[in-house]
């Protein structure tokens, strides 16, 4: 049911539907003001999802900056999450194609 209701949930949250919806909307509609509101809503839509500069602004205003760390300075331990280990066919446990991310931290 959840695997279901994600698929769903994905498909109405992406914009590109609604640019289709309001577009099929805006075909049917009748009435010239209704018609250019909603060309205005697509095109602000489409702008606005598909602006590469707005989003990596967005992002980037999201993010935290970076932090420096003293070269000098030995650390206990390190913090590395996963998605890097599995296990083989004989159940023994290995590195992927991430292992670079525990070398780095291992190197700290």
């Amino acid at each position: 049911m959840f695997f279901i209701l994600s698929k769903i949930l994905f498909f109405l949250l992406v914009p590109f539907f609604w640019i289709i919806i309001l577009w099929i909307w805006m075909k049917l509609s009748r009435n010239p003001r209704i018609k250019k509101r909603l060309f205005i809503l697509i095109v602000i839509i489409a702008v606005v999802f598909t602006n590469p500069l707005i989003y990596k602004s967005t992002v980037e205003l999201w993010q935290p900056g970076p932090v420096r760390l003293p070269t000098n300075k030995r650390y206990e331990a390190g913090i590395v999450l996963g998605g890097m280990a599995g296990y083989d066919k004989y159940e023994r446990g290995y590195f992927g194609n991430n292992a670079d991310r525990f070398i780095k931290a291992a190197n700290l």
